[in-house]
């Protein structure tokens, strides 16, 4: 029985630096499996070991650079005392972070004509991680008397006033429009969460 080669984590590597690139510079409709193989110094054999096929980069894509926007997320978070002022922090870092890489979230055109499901799981994926981020800032605020008993509760209605801050609705304004948005939800919203009465973003 013949084995499949296996995953080569810096040849993979090296196909979603390429694909990024020209991602950017084309656009993924306008790059192929070959022009990335080409990039990346590989044959277009090898990319299919890493990958199913365009739509697969394009998800693995998405994925790493959101699994950055949570971690930048978190980091922010650290760096404040629990309540409201970790809440914020996490919410400008998510903000900041897309405003910097407009092509973190996978665009309507890639889950159009490449790989739905794996964007669509890809974009699913991190709304579940940043879901469990906030919970638990939500209830270490809590733990600590800064947030009301219940404030994990509401971490559903926190993030729906906070989805006109994600792309692709985040994009259709301008970066200090949506900073000024983003210090008026952090006043509205999260100085209704805890005893704090007005939270300036971090």
């Amino acid at each position: 029985m013949t084995r499949k080669p296996s995953s080569d984590p810096v040849r993979r590597a090296l196909l979603l630096d390429a694909a990024a690139l020209l991602f950017e510079q084309a656009g993924p409709n306008k790059t192929t499996v070959a022009d990335i193989a080409r990039a990346a110094g590989v044959s277009v054999g090898s990319v299919y070991l890493e990958f199913p096929g365009k739509g697969g980069i394009l998800a693995a894509l998405a994925a790493r650079r959101l699994r950055g926007i949570v971690d930048a997320m978190a980091a922010a978070a650290a760096a404040q005392p629990p309540g409201p002022r970790a809440v914020a922090a996490a919410l400008t870092a998510r903000t900041e972070a897309f405003l910097a890489d407009p092509a973190a979230a996978p665009r309507a055109e890639a889950l159009a004509r490449c790989d739905c499901d794996a964007l669509h799981a890809t974009w699913q994926g991190f709304v579940a991680q940043q879901a469990q981020l906030i919970d638990a800032l939500l209830q270490a605020g809590a733990a600590a008397g800064q947030l009301a008993p219940d404030a994990a509760t509401l971490r559903p209605a926190l993030l729906d006033a906070y989805a006109s801050l994600l792309p692709p609705a985040l994009h259709h304004r301008s970066p200090a429009a949506a900073r000024a948005t983003l210090t008026g939800l952090h006043r509205l919203v999260l100085a209704g969460l805890g005893a704090i009465r007005e939270v300036a973003a971090p």
